[in-house]
């Protein structure tokens, strides 16, 4: 599943500005909206393409999908630490299933040889 992300945009950078000084524009929220609203460019979406996910492109770990969506309502509402709260939850999520994965991977190609 390939992303829409502007190039070079960073959720955590942008949510910890916002967190801090909580300043933006109306078009400048309304895009961020538009993306945390969108699986592919959700915090989800960006920090790991390689998870598994259903026909809707939403993470088919439970967890990761109830948070993106938590995140996608708190970006909506302009709630920049809660967000930036639960984008560190799915990030840290997200490395422990990648772990898992490529430890399922690795007993894999051991048990093929």
């Amino acid at each position: 599943m390939k992303s829409d992300m502007p190039r070079g945009f960073n959720w955590l950078t942008v949510l910890t500005k916002l967190s801090e000084n909580g300043k933006i524009s109306g078009d400048r929220h309304s895009q961020l909206r538009t993306l945390a609203g969108s699986w592919p460019t959700c915090a989800c979406g960006q920090l790991c393409e390689a998870l598994p996910r259903d026909y809707m492109g939403r993470p088919k770990d439970a967890k990761l999908s109830q948070w993106g969506t938590k995140f996608a309502e708190y970006v909506d509402g302009a709630w920049w630490c809660l967000a930036l709260e639960t984008f560190k939850k799915i990030e840290h999520r997200t490395a422990g299933l990648l772990e898992e994965m490529n430890r399922k991977n690795v007993s894999r190609s051991l048990v093929l040889r």
